[in-house]
């Protein structure tokens, strides 16, 4: 559907992200969803 999922990362002072996002190109928008269990980069 042309969304890119973005996870994981390192945070300016908050160290390793467990984060998750899907990125929707056509809107521009982000949309969270579930945290991982552990923070990948």
């Amino acid at each position: 559907d042309g969304t890119v999922l973005v996870t994981g990362g390192v945070s300016s002072g908050a160290g390793i992200a467990n984060t998750a996002e899907l990125y929707d190109p056509l809107t521009e928008t982000w949309t969270r969803t579930s945290s991982m269990n552990h923070g990948r980069t």
